[in-house]
């Protein structure tokens, strides 16, 4: 009787979901705010009925108490709300608590009286079976992240409800590569990569920006514990010049793959139009992935020179491409939406540099060859 219940309670509730959806893994969920509705209890019908699940959880900066202790995420014996779940655990300032557990079937309901005023919000719920890492929340985050203020594990979470957060100046001490991905740290399949970092050296120079609710940092090396440090900044654009033997990544609002999105609370403008300095002239290697281009879309990636003359101009189309650039200085990036339309293309540019003596090689090559020819 129970379990007809239980069934029944899961079946109800899930008739009752907005067209938006959480998106579930093997052994994990993650939603956002915008995949639940205000005051309709939220089934998650994909965790297994019966296993244990860590729950995480943060909400958007600013004056959103009142509204997170009105969020509760529960099962059939224990209740937490948003605002408990979004505390960091003891002794610690921004790594958030891996105790708090419920048991599947698990629920979430937002009590909150008043939708039009809701606070942004990410929950990620993972099984307990899964060897975990120090989950960061972003909201809590300084401008320097360490996970030693966690625990040892192979990598580390952030979560995060903001429009977007940026991860730069990676110190991964003696890890020789690591690789950033789109999910939570139970999914460590390359398909999710945003951006993989070869070396300490390239790592310090490099930078992600998210305009998503997750991202994953990994050892190359499974299994292995490492230490990562990185500067952390929320809702405030990169603006540093790049230096040349940096790499980074361009990804659209909500980005988990080429072919899916996160149902994000935010439009994400700052994703869309986005300009990058070097300090040097330099070799890049750009990848670049589209899909979901519709009538009246564009999505555009222009390279410059020292004097500001365009070297290439990169219209994405729906398959992959990958470009060598020499002598490049700066980037532009501009995505044009359909007119009166909310909807945005996917895609993912990562962007490699080169060494600076490897510029300047490149440079004389380049100034000498048309001589001899």
């Amino acid at each position: 009787l129970l379990e007809f219940k239980m069934m029944l309670r899961t079946l109800l509730a899930m008739t009752l979901l907005s067209l938006a959806a959480a998106v579930d893994f093997t052994n994990s969920v993650i939603l956002t705010s915008a995949d639940i509705n205000v005051n309709v209890e939220k089934a998650l019908p994909n965790l297994r009925v019966g296993d244990t699940y860590r729950v995480y959880a943060t909400y958007a900066s600013g004056n959103g108490a009142d509204y997170a202790r009105n969020v509760l995420i529960y099962d059939d014996a224990a209740s937490f709300n948003l605002l408990g779940l979004s505390k960091a655990k003891p002794n610690s300032a921004y790594i958030l608590d891996n105790m708090r557990i419920l048991r599947a079937p698990i629920f979430i309901r937002d009590q909150n009286a008043n939708a039009g005023n809701r606070v942004p919000f990410t929950i990620y719920i993972v099984s307990t079976e899964v060897t975990t890492f120090p989950v960061v929340s972003a909201q809590l985050a300084g401008d320097n992240v360490d996970s030693n203020n966690g625990f040892l594990a192979a990598g580390l979470t952030v979560l995060s409800a903001e429009q977007y957060f940026t991860m730069s100046s990676f110190d991964i001490g003696s890890t020789s590569s690591m690789f950033i991905s789109s999910v939570g740290f139970d999914v460590s399949s390359s398909n999710y990569n945003m951006l993989s970092l070869y070396s300490p050296n390239q790592a310090g120079h490099s930078f992600l920006t998210v305009y998503g609710p997750i991202a994953t940092l990994f050892n190359s090396n499974f299994g292995l514990n490492a230490r990562f440090r990185f500067q952390f900044t929320r809702n405030t654009p990169f603006s540093s010049q790049i230096q040349a033997g940096a790499a980074f990544a361009i990804a659209s609002p909500g980005y988990l793959t080429i072919d899916k999105s996160y149902n994000i609370p935010y439009k994400a403008d700052a994703a869309l139009d986005r300009a990058f300095q070097f300090d040097h002239p330099n070799f890049m290697e750009i990848t670049t992935q589209a899909q979901d281009i519709q009538q009246g879309e564009s999505v555009q990636l222009d390279v410059f020179d020292a004097s500001n003359t365009a070297i290439t101009n990169m219209k994405l189309q729906q398959n992959g491409r990958t470009d060598q650039v020499f002598a490049a200085s700066s980037l532009k990036f501009d995505v044009v939406s359909a007119p009166n339309s909310n909807h945005v293309p996917r895609f993912l540019i990562q962007v490699t540099s080169g060494a600076y003596s490897m510029s300047l090689l490149f440079l004389l090559l380049a100034s000498i060859l048309p001589k001899l020819l």
